[in-house]
């Protein structure tokens, strides 16, 4: 399923990561840098390429850090369109497949001995993706 993912026109795959060992307030905070660099870097990608991108994310939407992630991007010159689209990925195919290319990810970086068979997946589904990048 993940090969379907990057198959899809108009749809890049790939990955970021970052180690901590905060807890609490503190990952809570990592986290939210993380996505903001993510972020960041999509926004600047649609830029270099002349497009605009609606991000879309599993969940609900309570936790507002996400968007207002979103909203310190400068409106006028921003090129992910809208805050983040949150749809629930039980009631979508193209979330859980992106649930499953994040546990691919997850697989290779974290590398848990029990789950070897995994570490390749993600080059083998997505082999014309960037490997998961730390960012």
């Amino acid at each position: 399923m993940p090969a379907q993912i990057s198959a899809m026109p108009g749809t890049r795959a790939g990955a970021v990561w970052r180690n901590t060992t905060k807890k609490g307030r503190a990952y809570y905070d990592e986290r939210t840098a993380v996505y903001a660099a993510l972020l960041a870097d999509i926004d600047s990608r649609l830029g270099a390429d002349g497009d605009h991108g609606i991000i879309v994310m599993d969940g609900t939407g309570t936790d507002r850090s996400y968007q207002r992630e979103h909203r310190k991007l400068r409106l006028a010159a921003r090129n992910i369109v809208e805050d983040p689209w949150f749809i629930d990925s039980r009631t979508s195919q193209p979330v859980q497949a992106a649930d499953l290319l994040a546990y691919t990810a997850y697989q290779v970086v974290q590398r848990h001995p029990g789950k070897d068979y995994m570490w390749d997946w993600w080059s083998r589904q997505l082999p014309d993706a960037a490997p998961p990048r730390r960012i």
